[in-house]
């Protein structure tokens, strides 16, 4: 019985860290699309630089 919950256990962890990815993956494209839209033309390369790849 043990083995079931630690299998639910890991089960959510896992899914619980890829949803955290994701969140962090899409709020870090909408951040950057609003200092893109927000930028000097002049400073957009730096912005392009920062972003993850």
């Amino acid at each position: 019985m043990l083995s079931v919950y630690t299998a639910i256990g890991s089960s959510l962890l896992a899914v619980s860290t890829i949803v955290r990815v994701i969140v962090r993956a899409r709020l870090t494209r909408q951040i950057a699309s609003e200092a893109l839209a927000d930028s000097d033309p002049k400073d957009r390369p730096e912005i392009l630089k920062a972003l993850p790849k």
